[in-house]
C-alpha cells in the first residue's frame, strides 16, 4: 500500500530509518500522519522496546534485592549488620541503574515524539517504574495522536488503576471497548473497573459481552498444553502469584515498605537504610531460646525467649518466636496472649495478625480468624496476597457468609487476574448463590486461562445445563470428561445434558458411569471411615491392656492396606508394649525400611534399648533426634509465614 504524501513528510521529519528526506523540516500536523509514522517506523520502535526490556530486567533485580532484604529481616534471628547494609546498597544501586535505563528510553524516544508508539513505549516504562502521573501523561498523548488504538486506551486504564482512579480506568476501557468490541480482555476489565468504581449496575453489559465473545471461541484440543494465556494487564512492583506464603514487613520497616507500595522507591530506600542502621542485634537469649527449641527442650526455650522479650521490647521477633514455641508446646491460650500483646505493641505489623489468624483457625474460631486475616491484609503483605485472600474466602464459605467470600475471591482476582484457579473459585461461589451470569463469566475466564482445567469446564457446563442451553453444555462437559474421566459429578451432568438434548443412549451410558463412580466414591469413604474406627478400637484395646486383640485388629488393617507402613509401625508399638521384643524389633525394622518416618525410628530405638542392644538403640535414637532437629530448623526457616 502506498503511503500518503503527508505521511512520507512526517516520517522524513522524524528522522526514522528507511525513509527519504523528501521534505526536510516538514511538520507532522495531522493524526493520520502520526499514525502512519508509528506504523512505519519498526526499527526505531524496536530500539525503544529493547530499552524497555533492559529497564524491566533491572526492575527484576530491584525486586529481588527488596525481597531478599525483607526475607532476612523477618528471619527468626537474622541480624547481620553487614548483610543489611549490603542489601540496602544493592537496592539503591539497582534503582539508580533502573532510573538510568528509563532516562535512556526517554532520550531515545525524544526524536520520535510525534509518533504515538513512542509515547506508548514511554507509558510502559513509566508504568513499570510506578511513575503513574508520567504514565498517564504519556499514554494520554499517545491516545490523542492515535485515538483509534484500543490497546493505548487499555494501557491508560492500567495507569489509572495503579493511580487508584477506577472511574477514570472505566472511562478509558469503555472507549477501548467501543473501538474493539471483540476484545474479550477489554470487556472483562471494563466490568471489573465498573465494579471497583461502585457502578456495578453498569457492569452487566460488559460482562455479557465478555461471555458472548468467549462462548464463541473454540475449545482447544484436549492435548493442547501450550504456554498459558495471560490476557489481563496489571502493574505493580511485585506480582501476586499463587502458592506463595505471605511476606510482611517487620514493624520497624513498615513505613518504608508502605512507601515502596506507593512507588516512592528512593524515599523508601532512605527509610530502610535508617531503620537498618538503628536495628540492634538479636538478644543472645533469643538465639539460645531458638537453639533450645531445636534441641527439643521446650522449657529452656520458653525461659530464654521470655527473657528476650523483656530485653528487646522494640522488636516483635522474640514475641512471635515465644508465641510459636508456646503453640508447639500445646499452650495455645498463652500463645494467643503473646500474639495479642505483639499486636498491641506493634499495630503496624501484619505478621502478628496473620499468626493469630492461623492459631484461631486451628481452634475453629472462624469469625475471629477471618477478622485476623483481614487485619493482616490491611497491612499489605509484599507477597502472598493471593493465598491469603484464598484462605480468607474459604473461612467465609465455612461460615456460610457468601457475600464476604465473594468479596475476598474478587479481590484475589483483581491482584492475580491471570490465575485460572482464582476465576474458577470466584465462579463457584457465584454459582452457589445462583448468580449464573457472573458465574458464567468467571468460568469462561478460567477456561480461557487454562483450557485443561477439567473442574472449570465441568462448572461451565453445569451453568449451561441449569439454564437449559444443552447444545452449549455438551461440548464443554465432554471435554471435561476427556480431561478427567473419574469425576462422578461431571459424568452426571453430561448424562443430564444428553438426556435433555434427546440422546437417550448416550445419557444411559453416562448415567451408568456416574453410578459406578459414585458407588466407588461412597465405598471408599465408608472404607476410610471403617479403617479409622478400627484404628481407634485398636488404640482402646491397647490402652486396656488387651494387646492380643489390638494386634488382631492391626493385622487385619495391614492385610487390607499392605503398602502402608503405618500398620507395621502400629503393630511394632503394640508388640513393644507387650514386651515381645524380638517381634517388635523385626516389625519396626521393616516399618522403618518401608518409610515409617521419624516415629518409626523413635520406636525402633526404644525397642533396641528394651532388648539390651545399646549400640543399635543409640544409632537409631541419634537418627531420630537428627530428623527432629532438621524438622524444627525447617519450621524456623519458614517462621515468617507460620508452620
Amino acid at each position: 500500500m502506498r503511503l500518503p504524501v503527508a505521511a512520507l513528510a512526517c516520517l522524513a521529519a522524524a528522522g526514522l530509518p528507511g525513509t527519504a528526506r523528501a521534505q526536510a523540516g516538514a511538520e507532522c500536523v495531522t493524526v493520520e500522519c502520526a499514525r502512519s509514522a508509528s506504523a512505519d517506523a519498526p526499527a526505531a520502535i524496536r530500539g525503544l522496546r529493547d530499552g524497555v526490556a533492559a529497564a524491566r530486567a533491572i526492575k527484576l533485580e530491584f525486586e529481588d534485592a527488596v525481597r531478599q532484604f525483607a526475607l532476612d529481616r523477618t528471619a527468626p534471628a537474622g541480624d547481620d549488620p553487614v548483610a543489611r547494609g549490603r542489601q540496602v546498597s544493592a537496592m539503591a544501586d539497582a534503582l539508580a541503574r533502573w532510573d538510568g535505563a528509563v532516562q535512556a528510553v526517554e532520550a531515545a524516544a525524544r526524536p520520535h515524539l510525534r509518533a504515538a508508539e513512542a509515547h506508548l513505549v514511554l507509558g510502559t516504562v513509566y508504568l513499570d517504574r510506578h511513575r503513574t502521573a508520567d504514565a498517564v501523561r504519556a499514554l494520554t498523548e499517545a491516545a490523542r495522536i492515535e485515538p483509534e488504538r484500543p490497546e493505548v486506551l487499555a494501557s491508560l486504564a492500567t495507569a489509572f488503576v495503579l493511580a487508584a482512579k477506577p472511574a477514570e480506568a472505566a472511562r478509558q476501557l469503555r472507549a477501548a471497548a467501543r473501538l474493539d468490541p471483540r476484545n474479550a480482555a477489554i470487556a472483562y476489565r471494563l466490568a471489573q473497573s465498573l465494579y471497583a468504581a461502585g457502578r456495578g449496575d453498569e457492569a452487566g453489559p460488559a460482562l455479557q459481552q465478555f461471555t458472548r465473545l468467549r462462548s464463541g471461541a473454540p475449545l482447544p484440543a484436549a492435548a493442547s498444553r501450550g504456554k498459558p494465556e495471560a490476557p489481563f494487564e496489571r502493574a505493580g512492583l511485585f506480582p501476586q502469584a499463587a502458592g506463595i506464603a505471605p511476606l510482611f514487613a517487620p514493624a520497624r520497616y513498615a513505613a518504608a515498605f508502605t512507601r515502596l507500595e506507593s512507588g516512592d522507591y528512593a524515599a523508601a530506600i532512605e527509610q530502610l537504610a535508617a531503620a537498618a542502621e538503628a536495628e540492634g542485634p538479636v538478644a543472645d537469649e533469643h538465639r539460645r531460646g531458638l537453639e533450645s527449641w531445636v534441641a527439643g527442650d521446650h522449657n529452656s526455650a520458653l525461659r530464654e525467649l521470655q527473657r528476650a522479650v523483656e530485653l528487646r521490647p522494640g522488636d516483635e521477633r522474640p514475641r512471635l518466636a515465644l508465641a510459636f514455641v508456646l503453640r508447639q508446646a500445646g499452650r495455645p491460650s498463652e500463645a494467643e496472649r503473646e500474639l495479642r500483646d505483639a499486636i498491641a505493641a506493634f499495630p503496624q505489623a501484619g505478621l502478628p495478625w496473620y499468626r493469630l489468624g492461623q492459631l484461631l483457625e486451628s481452634q475453629a474460631r472462624l469469625p475471629d480468624a477471618a477478622r485476623a486475616f483481614e487485619e493482616s491484609l490491611a497491612r499489605a503483605p509484599m507477597l502472598g496476597r493471593d493465598g491469603l485472600y484464598q484462605r480468607l474466602a474459604r473461612l467465609r464459605v465455612n461460615q456460610a457468609d457468601f457475600d464476604a467470600a465473594i468479596a475476598a475471591y474478587a479481590a484475589r482476582v483483581s491482584i492475580n487476574p491471570n490465575s485460572a484457579e482464582a476465576h474458577r473459585s470466584l465462579g463457584e461461589i457465584y454459582y452457589l448463590q445462583g448468580r449464573d451470569e457472573e458465574a458464567l463469566a468467571e468460568f469462561h475466564a478460567a477456561v480461557w486461562l487454562d483450557p485443561n482445567d477439567a473442574r472449570a469446564l465441568a462448572a461451565l457446563g453445569k451453568v449451561h445445563l441449569r439454564a437449559g442451553r444443552y447444545a452449549e453444555a455438551l461440548p464443554v462437559l465432554r471435554r471435561a470428561v476427556a480431561l478427567d474421566a473419574a469425576r462422578a459429578d461431571t459424568r452426571y451432568a453430561l448424562g443430564q445434558a444428553f438426556a435433555r438434548a434427546g440422546r437417550p443412549e448416550d445419557a444411559r451410558r453416562e448415567t451408568a458411569e456416574f453410578q459406578r463412580l459414585d458407588a466407588e466414591d461412597r465405598a471408599r469413604g465408608q472404607r476410610e471411615f471403617r479403617i479409622e474406627q478400627e484404628r481407634v478400637e485398636s488404640a482402646r484395646l491397647l490402652a486396656a491392656g488387651d494387646v492380643a486383640a489390638a494386634l488382631d485388629v492391626l493385622r487385619r488393617l495391614a492385610a487390607e492396606d499392605p503398602g502402608n507402613p503405618r500398620w507395621l509401625r502400629e503393630q511394632g508399638a503394640a508388640l513393644l508394649r507387650a514386651r515381645r521384643l524380638g517381634e517388635a524389633v523385626a516389625m519396626l525394622e521393616e516399618a522403618v525400611a518401608r518409610g515409617a518416618g521419624v516415629d518409626g525410628a523413635r520406636l525402633l530405638a526404644d525397642a533396641y534399648a528394651a532388648a539390651g542392644r545399646a549400640a543399635e538403640a543409640a544409632q537409631h535414637q541419634a537418627r531420630y533426634e537428627q530428623a527432629m532437629r532438621q524438622a524444627r530448623v525447617e519450621e524456623l526457616l519458614n517462621l515468617e509465614s507460620g508452620p
